[in-house]
């Protein structure tokens, strides 16, 4: 049986393949482990954000995760908003994607949304 921090690791690298593809496709200089490190440092940065919710830390975090994307994978500005917003669009894509497949071959979860099972 596969243990539950060797699932955790296969989870956060495929979740970062959206923002992997993303910087690729807006010519900036990805590699798998300044995409793990951003991942990994922006993840910790808006969970602690989280725990006291205000409009000014969400625009703060915004801020320096758009500062990491401009820094690390070498984009200008305007880029690092488009790979943000690709990196979205990115996994909205692959959950829908895998909600058909799943719908397909019949499986149903509970962590899928209600409506996703309703339209298959």
């Amino acid at each position: 049986m596969v243990s539950a921090f060797v699932l955790d690791i296969l989870v956060f690298i495929v979740l970062s393949i959206p923002l992997y593809l993303a910087v690729r496709f807006l010519k900036g200089k990805p590699t798998i482990v300044n995409v793990l490190l951003v991942n990994l440092i922006t993840g910790l940065m808006f969970s602690s954000l989280k725990q006291s919710l205000s409009l000014l830390k969400l625009a703060l975090g915004l801020f320096l995760m758009l500062w990491l994307y401009h820094e690390i994978f070498r984009l200008k500005w305007i880029k690092a908003v488009l790979a943000w917003a690709l990196q979205i669009a990115i996994t909205i894509i692959a959950y829908v994607i895998l909600v058909i497949l799943l719908a397909i071959l019949g499986i149903t979860t509970n962590v899928l949304p209600e409506w996703t099972i309703r339209v298959f």
